[in-house]
């Protein structure tokens, strides 16, 4: 079998997406000090597009190393995704099960059904809007990814060039628009005013709605194999531009609202990919940051169930009960920005939790045993 080299830049993007995921769930329990830091935490919202880019470039190296020389290269293409994903998401499956239970919740408002159980087992929940979250806070991502495996070999072959490339992702972004706007006007109304974010979140988390962000990664790909200094340039001017439109954002409410898509964003983050691929400097590629993309996976699995422990424990009571109160507001302002800006909402526990929860607080912090806010929530 042909070794594939390991590219230090890839497992950076994967490290700086994964950071930006932890940060942006993060600052819903513990609200940034400052606005300027919570707005920086709220850019971690794309990072679940960082690490759709990535994988789109990843992957393409690994099929181009290993294509030509493997007798079977589709079918052991296959089997490395599924050996890559599927033993460490079924273990998130089982213990959020035990964690969680099968009562209902946000994204599962009926309670979780066995079936959603098994769909989810085996990456299949990605097809409707109340198993695509069901079970693991964040499944969509990898539900998203198992599809992207499923088609990547025939796009390869469909559209091979960087011209073709492009024009994938112009159609993809015009006809996902379209489908959206469609199917909003045909099936909203069938959901019941309480329960429509079900279905405008999946519109957005499923596959077809994140395809323009992997379309991109294959235009970074066809991008970075262009010899010349095109490809730094277009990473270096590209990266700048994004975070220009990140810092002037605020200024402009037109600016946030086209930022705030990631079907837009992916684009800055391509050119992000560009430049750290073509620029691999000590400082953008950083030890740490290598080693924290390296367990990315593993991160983003738990991270949810550490953020729900630290909401169980009162976390935000540790800055003191007015402190808290501030820290609340903008920690669910945040949230609601961030749920906007990856086309996300919030994961609520059921009521019983909640009230366990706040009577756990109240004997562990007798002093300070205000009740939190009932809607306050995290972001997934």
């Amino acid at each position: 079998m042909t070794a594939v080299r390991r590219y230090d830049f890839v497992d950076a993007l994967r490290g700086y997406a994964i950071f930006g995921v932890v940060a942006v769930h993060a600052s819903a329990v513990v609200s940034p000090a400052t606005p300027s830091l919570l707005r920086a935490y709220q850019a971690g919202a794309h990072g679940v597009q960082l690490f759709f880019v990535a994988s789109a470039l990843t992957l393409c190296m690994s099929w181009e190393a290993r294509a030509s020389s493997e007798q079977t290269p589709i079918r052991n293409f296959y089997l490395r995704r599924l050996f890559r994903i599927l033993p460490m998401f079924q273990v998130a499956v089982a213990s959020y099960v035990l964690l969680d239970g099968m009562g209902p919740r946000y994204w599962a408002p009926d309670g979780v059904r066995w079936w959603d159980v098994a769909l989810t087992a085996l990456c299949l929940h990605g097809f409707h809007p109340e198993t695509i979250n069901a079970v693991v806070p964040g499944g969509w991502s990898v539900a998203d990814e198992m599809i992207f495996y499923l088609l990547l070999p025939v796009l390869l072959r469909i559209v091979p060039s960087l011209a073709s490339r492009v024009w994938l992702w112009l159609l993809s972004l015009i006809a996902t628009t379209l489908l959206a706007l469609v199917l909003t006007a045909k099936l909203l109304p069938d959901y019941p005013p309480e329960r429509q974010y079900l279905f405008l979140n999946f519109l957005n988390l499923n596959f077809v709605g994140q395809f323009p962000v992997f379309a991109v990664g294959l235009v970074a790909y066809a991008l970075y194999l262009r010899p010349g200094a095109l490809p730094r340039a277009l990473g270096l001017l590209g990266t700048f531009a994004y975070l220009v439109a990140w810092a002037v954002g605020p200024t402009d409410p037109r600016l946030t609202v086209l930022l705030d898509l990631p079907r837009i964003a992916a684009i800055g983050l391509a050119c992000f990919a560009l430049m750290i691929s073509r620029w691999p400097s000590r400082v953008l590629t950083h030890p740490a940051v290598v080693w924290l993309g390296r367990l990315s996976y593993s991160i983003y699995l738990v991270h949810f169930a550490l953020l729900e422990l630290l909401t169980a424990l009162g976390v935000e009571r540790w800055r003191g009960s007015d402190a808290r109160k501030r820290g609340v507001h903008r920690a669910r302002a945040g949230a609601q920005r961030a749920g906007r800006a990856c086309d996300l909402r919030a994961h609520r526990a059921t009521r019983h939790r909640a009230r366990r929860t706040r009577h756990r607080a109240a004997r562990a912090w007798p002093r300070v045993a205000e009740p939190a806010a009932p809607d306050r929530e995290l972001t997934y």
